[in-house]
């Protein structure tokens, strides 16, 4: 018999003892329930990709966890795996977005610990406006750049960094909490300023026309 034609339970028996034809065969057979599960919810900053791969890896939770004894089959086991997955990531992602308003109502606070350094204000400033503070604390703006900084594609280190800065912790303590060196989190800070001045710009440019 092909491995194509094993069932579910089969596949799985031979997927945890390590067989990788099994479970890429498993995979394959379920390729358009992650696709249809990653569709069914929405990310915010995230990509249709983003969303898939959360549905993946709630996949491969379910082949480790499944217990063909359990009273379920392998398909619903799996569906309800790869849901409870993503919603996880969109409870995350919805957590993150509390704690960047939260902690962004100081949009005059520096990015880096040098004089030049970036704020938010400098970021969403309109060049062409006598009073760039006014327009940074306008409800609707501020809004606006809570969900331009969610869609601005930081990585899990980058907003890490992002919101220990905002909260006004030092390089030093930034980099003890995420196991980096004070480089890093510099470096980590002057990638965060070049992606939310494109976002934010983005962000503006829009609540300027509506």
């Amino acid at each position: 018999m092909m491995i194509a034609e094993h069932t579910d339970d089969d596949l799985v028996s031979a997927a945890l003892s390590g067989s990788t034809s099994a479970m890429d065969t498993l995979f394959e057979r379920y390729d358009r329930t992650i696709y249809f599960t990653a569709r069914h919810y929405f990310l915010p900053g995230a990509t249709l990709d983003d969303t898939m791969q959360e549905a993946r890896i709630g996949f491969f939770k379910a082949i480790q966890t499944y217990k063909p004894d359990g009273g379920t089959t392998f398909a619903s086991f799996s569906r309800m795996s790869m849901e409870r997955n993503v919603i996880s990531a969109l409870k995350g992602a919805q957590r993150l977005k509390r704690q960047v308003l939260n902690q962004a109502s100081s949009l005059d606070r520096r990015f880096g610990e040098q004089a030049e350094a970036s704020t938010l204000v400098d970021i969403i400033a309109d060049p062409q406006s006598a009073e760039p503070e006014r327009i940074a604390v306008d409800r609707a703006l501020h809004a606006a750049l809570v969900d331009a900084v969610m869609g601005a594609g930081l990585s899990d280190l980058e907003a890490t960094v992002l919101l220990a800065r905002l909260k006004d912790n030092k390089y030093q303590e930034i980099a003890e909490q995420v196991g980096r060196t004070t480089k890093a989190v510099d470096n980590a800070l002057q990638r965060i300023a070049v992606k939310l001045k494109r976002a934010v710009g983005a962000a503006v440019r829009a609540f300027a026309l509506a």
